[in-house]
């Protein structure tokens, strides 16, 4: 476990939130009962430490996601935030920051970034390394995005062509190389903020 320098805890990439019984029963409106029932069955995976079952919050939001259930207001806004550094030195891991309850993913490999993709995730911003992937990578990597998760908002760190040329290929901002941590962030405040307002 890396614990980034602003106190965000990145666990192999990302990090996730572990829910208990009565937060089952409270999310999905389920008696006590019902959720052992979907844990034991496996239709809503779970962990038992000792008598007590486990579930990830990335589970529990897909299982709602894919059987209508309405999550209660706090908890949309609480969960809908998901930000993917893709590539990006260790050092700016720890200047970013998500709203409380959101996730901060730091990945390595595209391949990663497409693992830690949420399914459930509402506001999502990933920010990829032109330099690091090389043009053609990036690229892909944008108009890949922009097919599986439309809304989101793409930052794309380049020194390689020019900033218009990633705005035609899916980012919705291009920054020059070098960045500092400041406009980083308030790039990706900015994206989560306009998400947030549409």
């Amino acid at each position: 476990m890396t614990t980034a320098t602003n106190g965000t805890k990145v666990i192999a990439g990302f990090h996730q939130t572990v829910l208990t019984t009565s937060d089952i029963c409270r999310l999905l409106h389920v008696s006590t009962r019902t959720a052992g029932k979907l844990g034991d069955s496996g239709a809503l995976p779970c962990w038992r430490l000792g008598m007590q079952r486990r579930w990830t919050r990335e589970t529990v939001l897909a299982f709602a996601h894919q059987h209508g259930i309405p999550l209660p207001p706090e908890e949309v806004r609480r969960t809908q935030t998901q930000v993917l550094l893709c590539g990006l030195p260790a050092a700016l891991w720890g200047a970013v920051a998500v709203p409380e309850g959101g996730t901060l993913g730091c990945v390595e490999t595209l391949l990663e970034l497409g693992l830690a993709l949420q399914p459930a995730a509402g506001r999502v911003v990933v920010v990829l390394d032109a330099d690091e992937f090389g043009h053609s990578v990036t690229a892909q990597a944008c108009r890949l995005l922009r097919t599986r998760l439309p809304a989101c908002g793409i930052v794309v760190l380049a020194t390689l062509g020019e900033p218009l040329s990633w705005l035609d290929e899916g980012a919705s901002v291009a920054i020059g190389q070098p960045v500092t941590a400041a406009v980083l962030v308030a790039e990706i405040a900015g994206l989560l903020e306009a998400e947030v307002r549409a």
